[in-house]
């Protein structure tokens, strides 16, 4: 568009440039009063050496706009590109809602999430198949939805819980969503940033599990050492003994009273720990 005025434009000036040449040169030869060949020779003359000229500037004026100006469309088509590339392979879905509440554009990360073979897909069925009737909190999809992308419309920024589902089933996607308002061709648009929270749901859900299990070693822990503890301070000689004899616990009173260490007690019978006769242990056994 712009190329085709400036040829246009050269044109013009070119036709003006020997309109004037034309009339400078008629009102020359007039004013001489006479009409001699060679001042038609020079008029002639003057006419095409200054069209000429005229020509080769414009040329080269249109040549270095148009070089401009393709560089210009160039570097356009090239931040363009740049920016789909970047906006296609984020991970994270993002998609676009206008100021009817209609979604228009979404990236790969999108089609991906939801299993759609497309983005017109995507646009068709996200409103209507990508999340349950009712969220976690009690509240209608489309009604709490209607609010929150308003409330981005109206605030410049919204950031909450949702969640999607597969449109095909009834697989729940717990998301984080992040709306931000921003211009595009003279209106506001919502643009929606979508980060699938499963994962960390899932990791969340171990993290609690061995939590819990901690909490249940510490609390045996600590009942145990409080056993031992009391066990130990018994005054009394204090020990349990298998069926056949042998010792599987003891306190510390009775390890004093016989000068021994565990090891040399637990396992062991009478003879072996304490030296009594076999016969005595026997005896005791029976």
């Amino acid at each position: 568009m712009k190329i085709t005025l400036f040829k246009h434009l050269e044109v013009t000036i070119i036709l003006i440039w020997i309109i004037t040449v034309a009339i400078l040169s008629a009102g020359f030869i007039i004013t001489a009063g006479s009409y001699r060949p060679w001042m038609i020779v020079l008029f002639v003359s003057m006419t095409l050496i200054t069209t000429v000229v005229a020509i080769i500037i414009m040329r080269r004026i249109n040549k270095r706009t148009e070089t401009s100006y393709q560089l210009t469309v160039d570097s356009q088509i090239d931040a363009h590109e740049r920016t789909l590339l970047m906006i296609d392979t984020c991970p994270m879905c993002i998609q676009i809602w206008d100021d009817d509440l209609n979604t228009i554009d979404c990236n790969e990360a999108g089609v991906r999430l939801y299993g759609f073979k497309d983005k017109q897909e995507y646009v068709d069925r996200f409103l209507r198949d990508c999340s349950p009737e009712f969220q976690p909190d009690g509240q209608r999809s489309d009604e709490k939805a209607t609010f929150l992308v308003n409330k981005a419309f109206q605030e410049g920024r919204c950031v909450f819980e949702w969640m999607h589902k597969m449109p095909d089933d009834d697989t729940q996607i717990p998301c984080e969503i992040t709306l931000v308002r921003a211009p595009l061709k003279n209106k506001n648009v919502v643009l929606g940033y979508t980060r699938d929270m499963r994962v960390e749901e899932e990791m969340m859900k171990e993290l609690d599990k061995r939590d819990e299990k901690l909490k249940t070693i510490t609390a045996e822990s600590i009942r145990t050492a409080l056993l031992t503890t009391l066990f130990n301070t018994i005054p009394d000689l204090v020990f349990a003994k298998d069926a056949n004899s042998r010792f599987i616990e003891c306190n510390k009173a009775l390890l004093e009273n016989f000068n021994m260490q565990r090891e040399d007690v637990i396992g062991k019978d009478d003879a072996e720990a304490l030296g009594y006769s076999a016969k005595e242990t026997k005896s005791y056994i029976e």
